[in-house]
């Protein structure tokens, strides 16, 4: 994933995005996507809540309550919010971590998070698969930004419930991984559709001391990817800080299960 500049046009749609899950309630399965498009925002998105955000009220609020990342900025806007709209989180998700500090960045990126004090750059990230081969890391800087349109982008403006939770458990059984099958790179599957075995069909991808069967047969076998239960590791979590605090201690970055996950 990039690092955000939360000062950044891309920054500030993402942030807003997550800011209006909060204000509808981020256990209540939403989905929002800001998109500024220079002279106004438009607000899309699907939520399962009736109660209809008085929009202006939560922009003034945004605007207070985060004055200090996004300054004395003008937000004309268009609402489309669709409520009352059913969810379907029955949906499968491939994710991507790597062998670092935090391991849903790559330790590339991370050791470049000072260059996010420049309010010019909108993000640290990766730009496809030779990443780990040093060819393809890079800042972006907002003058040489050639798209008009910036959009907000998953995980921010997604609810815990939708899609969020499966990324945020992921991290937590890849986090027991890495030192055990010495790998640099896990592509994981989350699905809570089972197979012809009667197993989920969760999936894994990683080229270490270990064959991808092994790893998802032990993955299985400890991890239940149980969403109801994670709930409550995941339910006083300020989602705002995925954007503001990316390094800070996570509550699911626990490794509790270390003395279960032993491949021979």
């Amino acid at each position: 994933m990039k690092l955000i500049n939360p000062k950044s046009k891309r920054g500030i749609v993402n942030l807003f995005a997550d800011y209006i899950v909060t204000k509808i309630g981020d256990n209540i399965r939403t989905i929002i996507e800001v998109t500024d498009c220079n002279s106004f925002f438009v607000i899309n998105g699907v939520t399962e809540s009736m109660n209809v955000l008085v929009m202006g009220d939560v922009i003034n609020d945004f605007k207070k309550d985060y004055s200090d990342v996004i300054g004395n900025i003008k937000i004309n806007l268009i609402d489309v919010i669709k409520y009352d709209t059913p969810i379907d989180i029955n949906q499968d998700r491939w994710f991507t971590f790597y062998n670092s500090d935090r391991i849903l960045y790559h330790n590339k990126t991370i050791e470049k998070l000072s260059l996010l004090s420049n309010e010019n750059v909108n993000y640290i990230g990766d730009s496809g698969p030779n990443y780990e081969n040093n060819s393809s890391f890079f800042f972006e800087n907002m003058f040489s930004f050639g798209k008009m349109v910036v959009s907000s982008e998953f995980p921010y403006g997604y609810s815990k419930n939708v899609d969020r939770d499966k990324l945020y458990y992921c991290e937590y059984v890849c986090n027991h991984l890495f030192n055990e099958i010495f790998t640099k790179k896990i592509d994981i599957k989350f699905s809570s559709i089972l197979n012809n075995d009667e197993d989920l069909n969760v999936d894994i991808r990683t080229k270490g001391l270990y064959l991808n069967e092994d790893v998802k047969s032990m993955i299985l076998d400890v991890f239940d990817f149980d969403l109801t239960k994670f709930k409550n590791v995941i339910d006083d979590y300020n989602i705002m800080d995925d954007l503001l605090k990316p390094l800070d201690k996570k509550p699911w970055l626990v490794r509790d299960r270390v003395k279960d996950t032993i491949l021979f």
